[in-house]
């Protein structure tokens, strides 16, 4: 049978709720940040840091199933407080893929 032989990662079988998912660091396991995630997320967090007055809010779009929810979810873990599981997690992933200082 065809499903002894494949199998899906949970994180890719649905989609994220982002109230559902809130407070579940597993709901971040096997996010993978596109080059457009990267993207926003460098310039969110360069116009976070800087002392000039850049924008504090930002619209995401995008046709159904590319991330949107996936990211938000994401950008809100890696804003979370020190110590908190998600953000451990968060950070965790950005390190790898996308925000190396």
């Amino acid at each position: 049978r065809l499903s002894e032989l494949i199998q899906v990662n949970r994180r890719y079988s649905r989609s994220i709720n982002l109230e559902r998912d809130l407070g579940d660091p597993d709901s971040l396991a096997g996010y993978i940040p596109t080059e457009r995630a990267v993207s926003s997320l460098q310039g969110i967090l360069r116009d976070f840091g800087s002392q000039r007055k850049r924008a504090r809010a930002w619209t995401l779009t995008g046709v159904y199933g590319t991330g949107k929810s996936a990211f938000a979810h994401f950008l809100t873990a890696l804003l979370g407080k020190d110590g908190d599981p998600m953000r451990q997690q968060a950070m965790v992933i950005a390190s790898r893929r996308c925000c190396r200082p």
